[in-house]
C-alpha cells in the first residue's frame, strides 16, 4: 500500500508517519499551507501531477480539506481524513462530505452521529489514540 499524505503542519504528522513506517506502509508526504481549503490552483496542480505520475492507493490527511475531496473524486482515488477538531469550522462541508471516494473519520462521536443522521454514509468514528 502507498499513501499520498497531505501535511498541513499539524502536530500529529510525524507520529502518523512513524506509525505508517512501522506498519510497512509506504507514503509520500506533501507539506503545504493552503491559502483556501476549498480551492488553491498551485496545490491542486501539484497534487494532480503527483497522482498522475505515481501510483497511490489513497490520499490521507489529518483534518478534512474540501479541495482534497474534490481532487480525489475527479481522480477516482479514495480520500481518507481523520478529523480531530471539534467544532469543525469547515464552511460548507456538506457540499463535499458525501463524495463516494471519501472515508472521513471524526474523533468526536457526536459530530460523527450528527453527519450519519444527516444521511452521510462516508463518515465513521475514530477516537483519538
Amino acid at each position: 500500500m502507498k499513501l499520498l499524505l497531505y501535511d498541513s503542519c499539524n502536530y500529529t504528522q510525524s507520529d502518523i508517519m512513524d506509525t505508517l513506517s512501522a506498519m510497512g506502509i509506504s507514503y509520500q508526504n506533501v507539506v503545504y499551507r493552503l491559502k483556501n481549503i476549498h480551492e488553491d490552483d498551485f496545490f491542486r496542480s501539484r497534487i494532480v501531477k503527483l497522482l498522475m505520475e505515481e501510483s497511490f492507493d489513497a490520499v490521507y490527511s489529518v483534518n478534512y480539506f474540501p479541495i482534497l475531496a474534490k481532487i480525489c473524486l475527479e481522480q477516482d482515488i479514495p480520500y481518507i481524513a481523520w478529523i480531530y477538531d471539534s467544532p469543525l469550522g469547515i464552511p460548507n462541508i456538506e457540499e463535499t462530505l458525501g463524495y463516494p471516494t471519501n472515508h472521513v473519520y471524526f474523533f468526536d462521536r457526536m459530530d460523527y452521529l450528527d453527519f450519519l443522521q444527516k444521511g452521510f454514509s462516508t463518515v465513521g468514528h475514530l477516537p483519538l489514540g
